[in-house]
């Protein structure tokens, strides 16, 4: 009897998961030929004569790939309960091919027994690579649709998603009202010259063995010169997966749309 009640507790949760993450659409960038899948979800009680804010949140590298699906395991929850009816927003996520990577870097495997598996190199002032230019149109796309209040126009992500929104923050340095970055790594000195004055919420964990936690340090020291605003929360003890305590933190939204240009 208990077997058969868990099995059907189950079957109850995974459709209530499921209808949720289906409050976002599947569509399609294309651009030349080239085309770049992605999701997006309207507010509740969506007013297509109304503009609302655009949020554009950004994977991590475990979920590149062309299915349009799993660009929203690790965030599509806490995207649907915050930004349909509490901070109702247009919001998009695209997904970044797997053969490709949000930013221009180099990633090197790191000898084994080392505290960080992973070594990045990013590359100052260098081309965007495709799936930056294809999130770029996508982004401006939106942004001219008539849809979108501009003054309220933010970008966020993990991991590799933290690198692009670094990225795309450099490349467009004045479309962002604010932005949020969990566990990413970015080129300081290519970051300051352009982009000197988007907010920032920074979110690493002490032990990160992905991502080194010196990338977030070293970007709240340097930035945090009273040009901008900026707050940094490290997380003592956590690895990589410090996006599952930024989920529960109360006030990133409220932050985030505390902002406007």
């Amino acid at each position: 009897m208990k077997q058969l009640i868990f099995f059907l507790l189950i079957l109850i949760a995974v459709p209530l998961s499921a209808q949720n993450i289906s409050a976002f659409e599947k569509k399609v960038y294309t651009d030349n030929s080239q085309s770049l899948p992605y999701r997006i979800m309207f507010p509740k009680n969506y007013n297509p004569s109304k503009k609302y804010p655009l949020v554009i949140f950004l994977h991590g590298s475990g979920e590149r790939g062309t299915d349009n699906e799993k660009q929203l395991k690790n965030g599509g929850q806490w995207l649907v309960d915050n930004l349909q009816s509490n901070y109702p927003a247009i919001v998009i996520a695209p997904q970044c091919p797997e053969n490709d990577y949000w930013v221009n870097a180099k990633r090197e495997d790191l000898p084994k027994g080392s505290p960080i598996r992973l070594k990045f190199t990013f590359y100052k002032d260098s081309l965007a690579n495709t799936s930056m230019k294809l999130l770029m149109g996508l982004t401006k796309e939106w942004i001219s649709s008539g849809k979108v209040n501009k003054k309220q126009i933010y970008v966020g992500g993990l991991s590799m998603g933290g690198m692009g929104t670094y990225e795309l923050l450099t490349r467009m340095p004045k479309t962002f009202a604010a932005a949020f970055i969990i566990c990413g790594a970015v080129n300081l000195d290519w970051f300051t010259i352009h982009n000197k004055k988007t907010p920032l919420w920074l979110f690493h964990g002490s032990n990160d063995h992905i991502v080194s936690v010196d990338y977030a340090r070293k970007a709240y020291q340097l930035l945090n010169d009273g040009k901008r605003e900026i707050k940094y929360t490290e997380y003592p003890g956590v690895y990589h997966n410090s996006w599952d305590y930024t989920f529960k933190e109360p006030s990133v939204f409220s932050w985030l749309f505390g902002h406007k240009k």
